[in-house]
């Protein structure tokens, strides 16, 4: 993939569950770092059920992120597009021949929050 498909800054965030003042668990979201370069396309509904058995039921995205050593990406994490201010929840990672890339599909949710 041509560096200059990777135009979309990306932040990576991860869940974490921490107790809240009345010490009941909270799911809350840490970034994983600053922020990463992606490609974010629009897949088709054919696409997505084909790649991951699933009904389709809300727009959903291919998003491609160049591996970065020592860091593990998977399906409980999410993408905030810093530009546009969108969420994208990973659904399920894709099987890619590239080796040097992660590739997800993701569903899109509301503003960052």
């Amino acid at each position: 993939m041509r560096a200059g498909l990777l135009r979309y800054r990306l932040r990576i965030e991860r869940p974490v569950v921490v107790d809240d003042a009345m010490r009941s668990p909270k799911k809350t979201w840490e970034p994983l770092g600053e922020w990463v370069y992606a490609d974010i396309r629009a897949m088709s509904a054919r696409e997505y059920f084909s790649a991951t058995k699933r009904d389709v039921g809300a727009p959903t995205f291919q998003i491609i992120v160049r591996r970065v050593p020592g860091v593990k990406l998977d399906p409980s994490m999410r993408g905030i597009d810093l530009d546009n201010n969108v969420t994208f929840d990973f659904v399920a990672e894709l099987p890619s021949a590239r080796r040097d890339y992660w590739t997800f599909a993701a569903v899109s949710g509301k503003g960052a929050a």
